[in-house]
């Protein structure tokens, strides 16, 4: 008698399901019928919630804020690398969609991850605070309204005025001499459109009193630096 022919399987996969303690599972099909053989490993389940070993994706995220702690107006846009078009974007971890970009969005914080066929990206948490603009006028001193930096040097506290142009994250930052950040003021705040002062007195982020000499301001808005000079405190 001839030894009978093989007559291996082809596989058909459905959808990956939710994650379900860390596992994903998927339904398969055989072709033709009478076939022999099973899938290969980790083809109808797999893990989910976690790093998969040997993963290489990474994450990075821009987004928008909701424009009031109740609306849901707010969206998240995520970007990973390396591309493929087998990716796969979520924002609560339990639901993936193909594209990369979520709309109608409430202030929350959310998890964000990004997966392919096999690999899955550690989550990045997205905190989508709600847009609150800084009301603050300036207050001019009428002989130095023009003056971004007033007095210079000080004693006991400088003004520093600024304008911001457009809404964005604002950041005034201080230095030492030796480079080294001692004071934060707005810190990535979204700020509105408008004239600003900040007062600074002198004093560290936790409040002790800084020893004379030179100090260096920054004022970042957005991703770009506007303005940096020299603050000199003389007691």
């Amino acid at each position: 008698l001839n030894p009978p022919v093989p007559n291996p399987c082809t596989f058909t996969y459905g959808v990956w399901s939710a994650c379900n303690n860390a596992v994903q599972a998927r339904t398969y099909s055989a072709s033709p019928s009478g076939c022999t053989g099973t899938p290969p490993n980790d083809s109808t389940t797999r893990n989910c919630g976690v790093v998969i070993p040997g993963c290489n994706i990474t994450i990075t995220e821009t987004h928008h804020y909701p424009t009031s702690p109740t609306a849901n107006n707010g969206s998240i846009k995520i970007n990973a690398t390396p591309s493929s078009s087998s990716l796969s974007y979520s924002i609560d971890g339990i639901h993936f969609q193909s594209g990369n970009t979520f709309d109608s969005l409430s202030a929350a914080v959310y998890q964000v991850i990004v997966r392919d066929n096999n690999c899955q990206s550690a989550p990045m948490l997205v905190n989508l605070n709600p847009y609150t603009p800084v009301v603050s006028p300036i207050l001019y001193n009428t002989s130095a309204v023009n003056d971004l930096v007033f007095p210079n040097p000080f004693s006991n506290s400088v003004q520093i005025q600024f304008t911001q142009e457009n809404p964005d994250k604002l950041y005034i930052y201080i230095y030492n001499d030796r480079g080294q950040l001692i004071r934060k003021f707005f810190n990535g705040q979204y700020v509105d459109r408008g004239r600003y002062v900040v007062y600074w007195d002198g004093t560290a982020e936790t409040g002790t009193p800084l020893a004379n000499g030179i100090y260096i301001y920054s004022i970042k808005q957005g991703t770009q630096l506007v303005k940096s000079g020299k603050l000199v405190l003389i007691k």
